[in-house]
């Protein structure tokens, strides 16, 4: 690329935006957030953890130190052998994706609502109906 015909047409603050853009974008790029799939490698840097997956491992609870990782944004707890709503979880107020499908949940806490950031939560697969009948909010969902 000739630089000097980019400087010699262009205004010197067009340039300087342009490089800085570029170098924004090779930034960004190889930054890419990791997504971790071992807890133990999790709980080390937990300041570090954004993405947590942690399917199919046999869970059937978290350690209390799963809380210290208030920077997790998308958990996927799926395929694993829950049978109670981990409590921890409640505790990770930036949390914007959480997947417990293919679990054995019968309930969810009250508590769960206090997720602020919480957008997208996946329970397919789990034994709830009976506890959504119990509240009568089913009439709300396709079960």
């Amino acid at each position: 690329m000739n630089f000097n015909f980019i400087s010699s047409v262009l205004p010197k603050t067009v340039v300087l935006i342009f490089f800085a853009s570029i170098a924004c974008l090779s930034s960004c790029i190889g930054n890419k957030e990791k997504e971790y799939r071992n807890l133990e490698d999790a709980l080390e840097n937990p300041m570090s953890v954004y993405q947590l997956r942690l399917v199919d491992k046999q869970l059937t609870s978290l350690p209390e130190e799963f809380r210290n990782l208030q920077n997790l944004r998308s958990l996927n707890l799926s395929d694993n052998l829950f049978t109670s709503f981990p409590k921890e979880i409640l505790k990770l107020q930036n949390l914007q994706d959480l997947s417990l499908a293919f679990n054995q949940l019968t309930s969810l806490p009250k508590e769960i609502g206090d997720l602020q950031n919480l957008q997208t939560l996946d329970l397919v697969s789990n034994q709830l109906l009976h506890f959504l009948r119990k509240l009568e909010i089913y009439k709300n969902f396709r079960l």
